[in-house]
């Protein structure tokens, strides 16, 4: 077990929010210091803990735990679980999983699935290949669906939509949701509608009720229209989820995904000046 401490940027986020619900939880507790004469003073109001009952207790012998520990930005709180054991219907979601992991972009959309899951739908998410990600239980994943091979494996924009359309088969999702960028989401959800022969909703960055509002006009314009069933969401369509953690159960296909004859070849990664690419497209900034 390693030794280095690690930092929690949610948990200081939360410590950082007076709004959040766990605020109180991430705020240190100082029990005694050092007053400006040399005397000791001592935190009357932050001795003891919260007892299941909700009335605070006060163990003088120490044995409690909560009397005894210093709260930090680092503690771990047990968000409350959100299970859906038999959803009614299902909203799939593609990240972009740049670098193996769910970005800020792929975290709004999974807010915005949970928008219109409500409480009777699950959220399904779809991963192509091999990640590095460990939280989407607490991102708002409630099923995982990894699509590993070596077919999906570098730039495979015709197989992944071959294994999109197994997915919709399957599982019949009621809507679809991918985002709208420049890292593979936005050309995979148009080749997709083109497959299903649906017509998306493009850089929306809003829904409400039946209606969803997206960019037009160089993003001067808001565009609105009916609910389509596949959604290409900006950034920021949505808050993420933070204040609940969800089963993230694994499923699998129960048919095999058609392997297509693939007219694309990949020939790996272009060489380029690091100068030279935008700092929204760098998977790692070291400053």
């Amino acid at each position: 077990m390693s030794d280095i401490i690690r930092r929690d940027p949610r948990a200081e986020w939360i410590a950082r929010n007076r709004l959040h619900p766990l605020h109180a939880a991430m705020q240190p507790v100082q029990h005694s210091w050092m007053g400006p004469n040399g005397v000791i003073r001592k935190n009357v109001h932050g001795v003891g803990f919260i007892g299941p009952n909700g009335i605070k207790r006060i163990d003088r012998s120490g044995a409690q735990q909560g009397g005894a520990t210093k709260r930090t930005a680092a503690t771990e709180v047990q968000l409350p679980l959100h299970q859906v054991p038999q959803p009614a219907f299902y909203i799939c979601v593609v990240p972009d999983m740049v670098g193996g992991r769910l970005s800020s972009h792929d975290r709004d959309l999974l807010g915005l699935a949970h928008q219109l899951a409500g409480t009777d739908g699950a959220v399904l998410a779809v991963v192509f290949g091999e990640h590095k990600e460990s939280t989407f239980a607490t991102a708002g994943v409630d099923r995982l669906l990894v699509l590993e091979g070596e077919a999906f494996s570098g730039y495979s924009p015709e197989q992944r939509v071959q294994g999109l359309r197994a997915v919709d088969n399957q599982f019949n999702p009621r809507h679809w949701l991918l985002p709208d960028s420049r890292t593979g989401g936005g050309e995979l959800g148009r080749r997709f509608a083109a497959a299903l022969g649906e017509r998306p909703a493009t850089r929306v960055w809003q829904v409400k009720g039946e209606e969803c509002i997206g960019r037009a006009g160089a993003g001067l314009q808001d565009l609105a229209r009916p609910l389509a069933r596949l959604i290409l969401a900006a950034a920021e369509c949505a808050e993420p989820v933070s204040e609940t953690r969800h089963e993230a159960l694994p499923v699998e296909l129960s048919t095999g995904v058609a392997r297509s004859l693939s007219r694309i070849e990949d020939l790996g990664a272009v060489a380029v000046d690091p100068g030279a690419i935008p700092m929204a497209e760098a998977e790692f900034i070291f400053s």
